[in-house]
């Protein structure tokens, strides 16, 4: 399976496949920013969602993980690893800008 962020729309599904084979699990990312469309009641979305708008939010990557598989579209995220900020991803406006996973 190839891994890429350049369809449009960038799906949770996509960004959490992305996240998932670069990092483990329990690793830390701080999260600044955030804005997804979901077609259903995504509870851990809505909650990442809330915290992040009270200030950067720091969450596992297998918690960012399960919160970006309920967006049917990321429309912004602005996240980066807690241990090694160069690792990040940020999306504005459906587009991926940067993404140094590696």
């Amino acid at each position: 399976m190839s891994l890429s962020l350049n369809d449009f729309p960038i799906t949770g599904n996509a960004c959490s496949a992305m996240l998932r084979a670069a990092t483990t699990s329990e690793q830390m990312w701080v999260v600044k920013s955030i804005e997804t469309l979901a077609e259903l009641p995504a509870l851990a979305l809505g909650n990442l969602w809330r915290d992040v708008q009270a200030g950067p939010a720091t969450i596992t990557s297998s918690e960012l993980c399960s919160a970006l598989a309920l967006a049917s579209q990321v429309v912004s995220l602005d996240a980066w690893l807690q241990e090694n900020p160069s690792v990040k991803i940020l999306i504005e406006d459906g587009v991926t800008v940067e993404c140094h996973l590696s």
